[in-house]
């Protein structure tokens, strides 16, 4: 397997190199990056996921970002970490690659508090794909990143991912209204089109009774995960025989069934481990407020059984 890394947001993507066949959306071009609205396989932050109304309060003051979505705040602004350069370093322990990105985001950039020194390590070792998420901060603030990669595992065959199979480690599915925006609001998969508990089709959960399907006209919902042995969540194509699990220690995952792309609806799908997109105004920050000399950890780790 082989790994491509852009320094301008932190995109990467994957390949088999010996099958010559490619599992992730990408573009062919630098400049395609620069204009891309789609986050194609960027670092997501400093916020992943809509802040409603591109506001939130901290510490009794209110911060204003910029509205780039139906009057929300999506994936962190008009220049979020997906418009960025970031610093590159790159290490080579035999098997073991790993790559490196530094970003030192200022405060008030982007409306959001805080000098927060990012970090987002890529491990590359044989079948196993780790990103290691780190943040610190100077200022109290709120931070929640994650990897926003397109996956078809049989994307040379022109198919969409309605026929993949999906696994999702999570009993709860939060509801999100017809622009996208996550209410806060949770409701018990188990008996509707979004339970994913056992292996099923994507296309499967694709019922347009359901209000929350037509709100997003696929997926695009956060699922409460389960602390266990289990994978996070499992993506396999049968006809390739291709399969990824995904584990991380966020506590949700959103699954993005690519509703909006440009060229083919349902043509890949994201499953973005991060914590509840606008935590900070659901809950007031439990799981995204981050606070000096106390870093923000996180860990994704792909499983590639090609």
């Amino acid at each position: 397997e082989n790994t491509h890394l852009s320094s301008y947001n932190g995109n990467y993507t994957t390949f088999m190199k010996k099958r010559k066949v490619e599992i992730e959306l990408r573009k062919k071009r630098f400049e395609d990056y620069e204009k891309d609205k789609y986050y194609y396989g960027a670092v997501i932050g400093p916020v992943a996921g809509r802040i409603g109304n591109g506001v939130f309060s901290l510490e009794g003051q209110n911060y204003f970002l910029s509205r780039n979505n139906n009057g929300n705040c999506l994936h962190g602004g008009e220049k979020g970490f997906n418009k960025v350069l970031w610093d590159v370093s790159m290490e080579d322990n035999g098997d073991c690659k790993s790559i490196k990105l530094n970003y030192f985001k200022r405060d008030g950039e982007g409306g959001f508090p805080g000098n927060v020194d990012i970090s987002v390590k890529y491990i590359l070792n044989e079948n196993e794909f780790k990103l290691e998420f780190f943040g610190l901060t100077d200022k109290r603030t709120v931070l929640n990143l994650t990897s926003h990669c397109y996956f078809n595992l049989n994307l040379n065959s022109g198919n969409d991912v309605l026929d993949h199979f999906m696994f999702i480690n999570s009993d709860y599915t939060m509801t999100i209204d017809r622009y996208g925006m996550v209410t806060g609001e949770k409701f018990l998969s188990e008996g509707t089109s979004f339970d994913f508990k056992k292996m099923k089709k994507i296309g499967a959960a694709f019922d347009f009774k359901s209000i929350q399907v037509k709100n997003a006209n696929g997926i695009d919902h956060p699922y409460l995960l389960k602390k266990n042995s289990k994978p996070s969540a499992i993506l396999m194509e049968k006809t390739s025989g291709r399969q990824i699990e995904v584990y991380t220690d966020n506590s949700c995952a959103v699954v993005y069934t690519s509703n909006f792309l440009e060229k083919k609806k349902h043509f890949a799908v994201c499953i973005e481990a991060q914590e509840i997109p606008d935590d900070i105004n659901i809950s007031g920050g439990r799981y995204t407020i981050i606070e000096p000399g106390k870093p923000y950890v996180r860990n994704i780790k792909f499983l590639f059984l090609l």
